[in-house]
């Protein structure tokens, strides 16, 4: 079954540089594919998540935070495709917060931040290890839906935008699940 990797905190602001198509060429024996996003790679082997972790970690000349989730759970959560709504096509931005691992409770949703009409950050589904969340551009120090989503809900995540999921489901269509 293939899988899919998001690496957390990379090539932002000159931090945890790395050239994501060296990676995949150094991981070629798993089927690593960089998807153009930086750190968001397709693993196409038939690997569990502790041997693709360790393959990574391997290969990463600093210590990351990786994000490992069965492509299956990438081609459902686009077919459910969370930001189909009105409301979501109206804001500034969709992305998909991944968080670590599942959560054990489910929180009310939707939540907005801040509260109220002037809303920047709107979290409006969970599916697993994903998070949708809305991100309106108000007043001059914007939120990010990442923050937003670690601290509410106390789990690690890294933020891809919805094109970026789009386009690995799109690099998935002819991968085996």
């Amino acid at each position: 079954m293939a899988s899919v990797v998001f690496i957390r905190g990379v090539n932002v602001g000159g931090h945890k540089v790395f050239r994501p198509s060296v990676l995949a060429t150094q991981l070629a024996d798993l089927g690593v594919v960089s998807v153009g996003a930086v750190g968001t790679f397709v693993v196409k082997a038939d690997a569990d998540a502790a041997t693709i972790r360790r393959a990574f970690q391997k290969r990463l000349s600093f210590d990351a935070q990786l994000m490992i989730c069965p492509a299956r759970d990438v081609i459902d959560l686009v077919d459910r495709d969370p930001f189909s709504s009105d409301a979501a096509q109206k804001a500034d931005a969709q992305y998909v917060c991944v968080l670590e691992q599942r959560l054990r409770k489910r929180p009310r949703l939707p939540f907005y931040v801040p509260e109220g009409r002037d809303w920047q950050v709107g979290v409006i589904a969970i599916h697993g290890q994903f998070v949708a969340a809305l991100f309106r551009r108000i007043g001059k120090r914007p939120l990010y839906p990442n923050q937003v989503v670690e601290k509410w809900l106390g789990a690690a995540t890294t933020t891809r935008n919805w094109n970026t999921i789009v386009k690995v489901r799109r690099r998935l269509a002819a991968e085996p699940t």
